[in-house]
Order: structure tokens, then C-alpha cells, then sequence
């Protein structure tokens, strides 16, 4: 690939986050793990795969990430431990199909020219347009330390994008994305 074509493309491909339809965070959790008693934590390496995909298989984009749920955690009064931490943070990122289907659609229009005027309606077809995008899945999961047990879960999706975007966005999109999964955790904590 060129350079300036990399340049180009591989910016734009990092939008993962960024891209329109952003879904709910989808949460689970073990409600009988006692998560009070949480104060520190540890962020494992993420398991990667080569997906083939640059939007998705970046260094870059996991020490964003990396870096994002760091300071989420840190910010609610975590703090960060190796050999003393209460659950051991695993995050993973792929990629999955979306579909969007769009009904069809009647326009009316109305207006003026010199010393007339007119009206027109219009209608898109095929009734139904059909298509499919492909999807970034983020999924952070918290293990309970000693037992290696899941006992939370919660994992969002967005638009992979194909525009060029800067490294400050894409920040901004994982520093966002990440705190709207975490803003669930732990179960039960007050929403502002």
C-alpha cells in the first residue's frame, strides 16, 4: 500500500468508535459476588487475533483503550495493583455484521417560480433498502482475581467508519464508548 494511501486509510480505519449507530451497552453480571469489597484492579493484555482488519487489529487502538479503562477505574476510587487485585480487567475487540433496513419514503414538495407555482410528489423504491455494515464490538469483562471466575460483563458496538478521522477523535470516541460501558459498573451504583 503507498504510503499516503496508508496515511489516508489507516486514520480513517481507526474511526471504529466513532461511527454513527452506537448501540446500548449490553451489561451481565454475578449478582452473588459481593462487588464492595472491590478496591484494586489489573488490566491483562488483550487477546487479540488477526482479523485482517486495520480498524480493528492496531497497537494503537489497544493502548487507548488500555489507557481509557485505566482511567475510568482510577477516577471512581480504584486504584491499580498487580499482585493484590481484587479482579483482573480482560478487554477484547471485534467485528460483526449489522444489518439496517430503511422503508420506503413519499416526499412532497411545494413551491413558487416567477408566476407560477407547482407540486410534486416523490417516492423511493425498492419499499425496503437492505443493507449491510460492519460493526466494532468492544467487551470488557471484570474476573474475580483469585478464582479467575466472570462476574461482570459489559460490551458496546458502533459503526466501523471509513472516513479519515485524527488520533485526538478516535481518543475521544474510546475514552467515550469506554465510559458508557463502565458507567454500569459495579451493579447497583447510582447513575448521575
Amino acid at each position: 500500500m503507498p504510503r499516503t494511501l496508508f496515511a489516508t486509510v489507516m486514520p480513517a480505519t481507526l474511526a471504529l468508535l466513532l461511527g454513527g449507530c452506537a448501540s446500548k451497552p449490553n451489561i451481565d453480571y454475578d449478582p452473588s459476588f459481593d462487588f464492595a469489597v472491590v478496591r484494586h484492579y489489573r488490566i491483562s493484555d488483550p487477546v487479540t487475533s488477526d482479523t485482517g482488519d486495520p480498524r480493528i487489529d492496531n497497537p494503537l487502538l489497544f493502548q487507548r483503550i488500555h489507557a481509557a479503562i485505566s482511567a475510568e477505574l482510577d477516577n471512581r476510587g480504584y486504584r491499580a495493583a498487580d499482585d493484590s487485585a481484587d479482579i483482573t480487567v480482560h478487554y477484547t475487540l471485534g467485528k460483526r455484521e449489522g444489518v439496517e433496513a430503511r422503508n420506503s419514503g413519499v416526499s412532497i414538495g411545494v413551491g413558487t417560480y416567477r408566476r407560477g407555482s407547482g407540486a410534486a410528489i416523490g417516492y423511493n423504491y425498492p419499499a425496503y433498502d437492505i443493507t449491510s455494515y460492519e460493526e466494532g464490538v468492544l467487551t470488557i469483562d471484570m474476573l474475580d482475581s483469585p478464582d479467575k471466575r466472570l462476574v461482570w460483563r459489559g460490551s458496546s458496538a458502533r459503526r466501523l467508519s471509513e472516513t479519515g478521522i485524527t488520533p485526538e477523535a478516535i481518543t475521544k470516541a474510546v475514552n467515550e464508548v469506554v465510559a458508557e460501558i463502565l458507567e454500569q459498573f459495579p451493579p447497583g451504583r447510582s447513575r448521575q
